[in-house]
């Protein structure tokens, strides 16, 4: 019985440690279609506080890491320019 509790233990530490990068992994993703609502549809003024905020992490990680790069590359794929 031991060995079946610690498979449904081992599981549900598999599953939420998936649940959780997916959420992470969507969450960084989200910015490219932030920006490009922001630039696209003429509400930039109402969008880009909230977005500051709400992507102030992805920013941060923008700004002090390696990912400036492949951020930039992802969210030119999304407004369009370079």
């Amino acid at each position: 019985m031991s060995d079946d509790r610690a498979n449904r233990s081992e599981s549900s530490w598999a599953f939420w440690l998936a649940a959780t990068s997916a959420v992470l992994v969507l969450y960084v993703l989200g910015i490219g279609p932030v920006a490009w609502l922001a630039l696209h549809t003429g509400v930039e003024a109402e969008i880009a506080p909230v977005a500051m905020v709400i992507y102030a992490p992805v920013v941060w990680l923008y700004n002090h890491t390696f990912l400036q790069e492949p951020l930039d590359w992802y969210i030119h794929l999304w407004i369009g320019y370079p």
